[in-house]
């Protein structure tokens, strides 16, 4: 199961079966969306892009609620 958690500061967390393992932030100057995906993840680059092409849509939650 994958879930994944907006937080404050244009970043979400990725957590499979409960346990975090990566996370995507939007870089506001650069206008582009950053990762870096460490070898112990069970996610791939094709994951963490579609992930990113989810959030654009609006499919996953966009900013934090105050």
């Amino acid at each position: 199961m994958v879930r994944i958690s907006v937080k404050k500061g244009d970043i979400w967390h990725i957590y499979v079966n409960n346990v975090y393992v990566e996370s995507i932030q939007y870089d506001q100057f650069a206008k582009k969306f950053e990762y870096h995906l460490d070898n112990n993840t069970p996610l791939t680059k094709d994951h963490i892009e579609k992930y990113i092409g989810m959030i654009e849509r609006g499919k996953i939650q966009w900013k934090k609620e105050q």
